[in-house]
């Protein structure tokens, strides 16, 4: 049976020396036993907003704009759809009138052969 040799070397991972490392503490099974060894500077969390309260008042501006541009088009659409109805409505009213007056119009052709 021939024995297969790989021919090409593909290079996966490149690695550099560095002293710098990330620690995930939170996905630790012994994440005490790193709180006992590690000083607390470097297990202290870090904030990820410096001014948390400004950066919520802009948010809410952003997102009271946003609901605000939302209101007026669905009021816009729900007074064209009401305008729409209203058209509507009066156009079949106006074709029942008109109906209504032919009919009356051959009713009164039909009694004037008498």
């Amino acid at each position: 049976m021939p024995v297969l040799t790989p021919t090409k070397t593909l290079l996966i991972l490149d690695t550099v020396s560095s002293k710098q490392f990330l620690v995930n503490t939170h996905a630790l099974h012994n994440v005490d036993l790193l709180h006992e060894t590690l000083p607390r500077p470097l297990l202290a969390p870090k904030p990820y907003l410096q001014l948390k309260d400004l950066s919520h008042q802009e948010s809410a501006a952003k997102l009271h704009e946003i609901r605000a541009t939302k209101r007026s088009k669905a009021a816009k659409a729900r007074r064209r759809k009401k305008a729409e109805a209203a058209g509507q409505a009066e156009q079949s009213s106006d074709e029942v009138e008109e109906e209504g007056s032919e009919g009356a119009a051959e009713a009164n052709d039909e009694g004037g052969g008498d």
